[in-house]
């Protein structure tokens, strides 16, 4: 599991006025960028998968398909823009 982070500073967004618990991001287009940047991460990372040669010979590997039929490997994506609560996984905190 993989987590990317792409953060905004406190200068680049606001509470929304009408809904405190929303925030506005300025529309600035470096800050605007930030989320076309993950997007792309998200396609580099997928493109790179499937064009691995190394990962091909997993999907190949005899040992593999004996304990789990048809392996290949798979990810999954999200993309959050708001308030997140960071720490490590597990922790009491």
């Amino acid at each position: 599991a993989f987590l990317l982070v792409w953060k905004y500073l406190p200068m680049e967004y606001h509470p929304n006025p009408q809904n405190p618990s929303k925030l506005i991001v300025k529309t600035d287009h470096h800050i605007k960028q930030k989320g076309d940047m993950a997007v792309l991460a998200f396609l580099k990372i997928i493109t790179s998968i499937s064009i691995s040669k190394k990962l091909e010979r997993y999907k190949k590997h005899a040992g593999l398909n004996a304990r789990m039929k048809d392996y290949s490997v798979k990810m999954g994506f999200g993309l959050h823009m708001g308030w997140g609560i960071e720490g490590a996984i597990g922790s009491s905190f």
